[in-house]
């Protein structure tokens, strides 16, 4: 039986995010964008967009300022519904080179909405998953290993006692509001040839603590070479900060980068605590692993 390609190098590129680099030709908005480049041993390189920011305009702007095409990018991978990470999405879907298939989970075409200072939708427009070909569209809840190496998370099961579901957040269904946890987050992880894991997280609403433990239960590993994304500490109390530090000292982590939705008292603490382990990404920052 042929032996399965391994990845020889990983390149993350932050497309978008919410701070630019002075003199970056790259803008920036609330929201987030990676671009990842897997290259294997066997020389074959696969694309992925993991999510796609807030808006069509600045995803094209930035799309074109890094020399990328639609029609160049392999899959989609949302890590949840919410409009700063999918608003992006219909530039893709109206470029007639695009043939990404798109995967996120099953509850990403849910009504998700907000009660903070109103009722107003957070997801997009329903009628934008129609648009999507349905051979196209992979729609994950148990953990999958979508190309060698390259894993979806599926469900993220909540097991800490800190990390809880925000509040004011609700499904709109058959006209009632149901309190919403964010099912469908999700986070996709890359297994580099020495077996370390570099996981890469949206906004991490199931908890970043509960996300990393979750990737290592999966492949039976606890070394992650980098754990990247926005963690959803923004607003977070100090004990709640305090705990999610504990664990990130205490995981087998080489580096913690952190930007978008982590909240700049949680990366204050991070970098107290963890030292040179802990950086903050930019909109254009590269990161290569594997070399």
């Amino acid at each position: 039986m042929p032996r399965s390609p391994t990845i020889r190098q990983l390149d993350v590129q932050v497309l978008i995010s919410d701070r630019t680099r002075h003199g970056s030709r790259l803008w920036s908005e609330h929201g987030l964008a990676l671009v990842i480049r897997c290259t294997y041993d066997n020389g074959r390189l696969i694309t992925i967009l993991f999510d796609t920011g807030a808006s069509s305009p600045l995803l094209r702007h930035n799309l074109a300022s890094v020399g990328l095409s639609p029609g160049e990018i392999d899959d989609v991978f949302l890590s949840h519904c919410h409009h700063d990470h999918t608003g992006g999405l219909p530039a893709l879907l109206h470029d007639s080179s695009a043939t990404f298939n798109l995967i996120a989970h099953p509850e990403i075409t849910r009504r998700a909405v907000s009660l903070r200072g109103s009722l107003k939708p957070v997801g997009p427009d329903p009628a934008m998953w129609e648009e999507i070909p349905e051979n196209r569209m992979m729609l994950l809840r148990e953990p999958v290993e979508i190309h060698p190496g390259v894993w979806s998370s599926g469900s993220i099961p909540r097991r800490t006692d800190f990390e809880e579901p925000r509040r004011k957040m609700f499904t709109l269904r058959d006209g009632r509001l149901v309190p919403d946890d964010d099912p469908d987050d999700m986070a996709l992880w890359f297994q580099l040839a020495d077996g370390s894991l570099v996981l890469l997280t949206g906004c991490g609403h199931s908890g970043i603590a509960n996300t990393v433990r979750h990737a290592a239960d999966v492949m039976e590993t606890d070394r992650f070479r980098a754990v990247i994304g926005g963690f959803h500490l923004i607003g977070a109390d100090d004990e709640r900060i305090g705990h999610t530090n504990e664990e990130m000292e205490q995981l087998n982590i080489c580096e913690l980068i952190t930007g978008h939705c982590t909240g700049p008292k949680a990366e204050r603490v991070f970098a107290q605590n963890m030292g040179d382990r802990h950086s903050y990404f930019h909109t254009g920052d590269q990161y290569t692993f594997g070399k």
